[in-house]
């Protein structure tokens, strides 16, 4: 039976509470609903969707190029996309 592993006790900097002063969303297709968008809107998040940019289904090396580029933080629900 394998030892149990240690928790690290270094706290995430995701779990702070805080947001970044400043950033974009770029929701994808699939995250780009209405809930979210309305969300977004409510809480002054600014946010570019996916098909003001690209067509649906198009591939992902032709679109995250402008992501990365613009430094927009991406949020997906694409299961595959570490594994593309």
């Amino acid at each position: 039976m394998a030892a149990k592993r240690k928790k690290s006790k270094k706290r995430s900097s995701g779990k702070s509470g805080e947001r970044p002063k400043k950033f974009t969303a770029y929701l994808d297709a699939a995250v780009g609903c209405t809930e979210v968008i309305e969300a977004f809107g409510r809480e002054k998040i600014k946010y570019k969707l996916h098909l003001n940019y690209a067509k649906a289904y198009t591939l992902d090396p032709t679109w995250l190029p402008r992501v990365g580029k613009n430094k927009w933080v991406l949020l997906t629900t694409d299961d595959h996309m570490q594994s593309r």
